[in-house]
């Protein structure tokens, strides 16, 4: 019996807690309808409760400040991640300053976005002067590096 009694009691504390804390967790939602393509500030945010089952949104600031929109986002909705990306750098048909450093030397060159990209992605590139397709990585606004396994001699 009186580890019947116990037992419920450790469930009824574990069932306040769990409760107590669904009722405190806040997830970031945006203030304003954000469009395709806008960055999402923090300014943009409010915090509102969190529902359960909100998998694949996102539950910090972090998540979302810094990011563009795939798609539209509406006031007061859970924000999907799938529906944030990182901002696009480089535009696809954009000329481009691409770069490929060797120890002891660098080279640079224009190409031409085949791909769109953000920081950091891999897009596809063509080389103005050769029409040579390569792959490179986006290093910032209108540039992007070889890396140093797609060079050949």
């Amino acid at each position: 019996m009186i580890r019947l009694v116990f037992g419920l009691l450790l469930w009824c504390a574990a069932w306040s807690v769990s409760a107590a804390r669904a009722e405190d967790a806040r997830i970031p939602v945006v203030n304003r309808s954000i469009a395709v393509g806008e960055v999402i500030a923090d300014t943009d945010l409010d915090w509102a409760a969190a529902e359960s089952g909100n998998r694949g949104t996102a539950s910090r600031a972090d998540q979302v400040v810094g990011r563009q929109a795939r798609r539209p986002i509406y006031p007061g909705n859970a924000i999907p991640l799938s529906a944030l990306r990182t901002p696009i750098l480089i535009e696809r048909g954009a000329l481009i300053s691409l770069t490929a450093t060797l120890p002891g030397i660098a080279l640079s060159t224009t190409a031409k976005a085949l791909e769109q990209g953000g920081l950091g992605d891999t897009v596809r590139v063509m080389n103005a002067s050769s029409n040579r397709v390569v792959q490179a990585v986006v290093t910032g606004p209108g540039s992007a590096a070889v890396p140093l396994a797609s060079v050949q001699p």
